[in-house]
């Protein structure tokens, strides 16, 4: 059982209508169940413990809230084939023992789960009187043990909706249990399954991406398609509390990721735009496996116009990333690696190009700002290349080293997903790469991890040296 955080609330989505069958006898859209101020749209189930902690208090916050014209409905999406406790009979005996005061209805395809992009039970879906997105968060501070007297964070926040329209910009993620998905949920997937599995024989034998390589590829370049490019200039924009960027685009991105990838591969996704503190519950509970994403690299360049951003996604399995694509939407370029089978540009092998003869000849991706007074004094004042860039997207400045565009490359410090997929393009590459602090690259901090380098073996060594030798 994977428990599992939806990705934060993408204000201002328009619900998705359904026409789902009741216990009760009747059917259910979006008009017969909204109320005059807004919708709670639950995702919940009969097994899940985390339900079961909190189904009073979902019955009593859901009846108080009638009271400010928020009408709610509950959604149960699971594949009764893997919990016969989730059988459409149980949901009837569940909905009378606990007496729902809302509608209980079968989403049987699983197609609102879908559209909707719910990832676990409970999910909540907060929706005001227009059908817009303003709430995307926990019910409380419960999890699977009951908290008889946490801060009522659904009731709370849909009170404001009903009163004003819009939600809390601070929201805590619900968590639960995934979604129990039925095996023809994705095309492919039990190939895909295979693939991700079996060592060794997931790419033919002329070198091709495998079907779960193929698989991402296409998730990711529809999702940039859909949820990234139409907002390309146009979109605003907020600070973070590191002071780093988001837009509209990252959310809608990361959000529209996380549903496309689970249907791919059902375990924990870990996002750039997650708080701090689920990043590190995520990394801690599903480090054995899970998908690390990007979904706008760059996005200081994606909102001043500049054309050099991308999406990122890794598959990361005890610690180590085992599959990675990199997009570039503007060039149309993806990147894209599975470790020991070889790295990809546009789904064809890369071949190791020539680069600079040696350090005084090259041409490095140099990030200053991160860098110690030291040696970025050394570096200014007497670079050892003859000529340096940066231009802002760490996953692309990875890939570029692979393909031999940049000859040397150095960070001071890159977030998990700034290098989860682009230091195993490299890698497959034939790269080499290491940090300030030592040899080992997958060593370092996974929060705070520094970068040095080359695709070329005897360049990479002159690099290491003059930058161990500068620090």
């Amino acid at each position: 059982m994977v428990s599992l955080h939806p990705p934060v609330c993408n204000f201002g989505w328009k619900a998705r209508d359904f026409d789902l069958p009741g216990v009760d006898g009747k059917r259910y859209s979006l008009q017969n169940a909204r109320g005059e101020k807004g919708l709670l749209v639950m995702f919940i189930c009969n097994h899940c413990p985390y339900v079961k902690s909190i189904r009073e208090r979902i019955v009593r916050d859901t009846l108080e809230l009638k009271q400010y014209g928020i009408n709610s409905i509950a959604i149960m999406s699971n594949d009764p084939a893997e919990y016969e406790e989730d059988s459409f009979e149980h949901m009837k005996e569940v909905a009378q023992v606990f007496s729902y005061p809302f509608p209980y209805v079968l989403d049987e395809t699983q197609q609102i789960a879908k559209d909707y992009g719910a990832v676990c039970t409970p999910d909540f879906f907060g929706f005001n009187a227009n059908l817009e997105l303003q709430y995307r968060g926990r019910l409380d501070a419960s999890r699977k043990d009951t908290a008889p007297d946490a801060p009522r964070d659904l009731f709370d926040a849909m009170v404001t909706v009903a009163k004003t329209g819009k939600g809390p910009a601070e929201q805590i993620a619900s968590m639960g249990c995934s979604i129990k998905w039925k095996n023809e949920a994705s095309t492919g997937n039990r190939d895909m399954q295979h693939d991700i599995k079996t060592e060794g024989r997931g790419v033919a034998e002329n070198g091709s991406m495998s079907a779960m390589l193929k698989a991402i590829t296409a998730a990711v370049k529809l999702v940039a398609e859909k949820e990234i490019m139409p907002r390309y200039m146009k979109v605003s924009h907020q600070l973070k509390i590191d002071g780093s960027l988001c837009t509209e685009a990252d959310l809608a991105a990361q959000e529209a990721l996380t549903h496309r990838l689970q249907a791919i591969h059902h375990v924990p996704v870990l996002g750039e735009e997650m708080t701090v503190a689920q990043q590190q519950e995520i990394w801690g509970d599903g480090r054995q496996e899970l998908w690390c994403i990007d979904p706008v690299d760059g996005t200081s360049n994606f909102v001043h116009g500049l054309p050099y951003f991308a999406v990122s996604v890794a598959l990361i399995r005890d610690g180590r990333s085992v599959l990675g694509v990199v997009y570039d939407p503007v060039a149309k370029e993806v990147f894209a690696a599975e470790r020991g089978r070889g790295a990809f540009l546009n789904g064809t092998k890369m071949l190791k190009r020539s680069v600079a003869a040696d350090l005084s000849g090259a041409l490095a991706n140099v990030d200053m700002k991160r860098l110690d007074r030291k040696l970025s004094s050394a570096l200014a004042s007497a670079p050892p290349f003859a000529s340096q860039r940066n231009f802002g997207a760490s996953t692309l400045d990875w890939c570029y080293t692979a393909a031999g565009r940049y000859d040397a490359y150095l960070h001071g410090g890159q977030k998990l997903w700034d290098y989860a997929a682009g230091s195993l393009v490299l890698e497959e590459a034939g790269g080499r790469m290491c940090c300030l602090e030592h040899d080992d690259f997958s060593d370092g901090d996974v929060w705070q991890r520094s970068v040095i380098a080359a695709l070329d073996p005897k360049l990479f060594d002159a690099w290491k040296s003059w930058l161990r030798a500068h620090q």
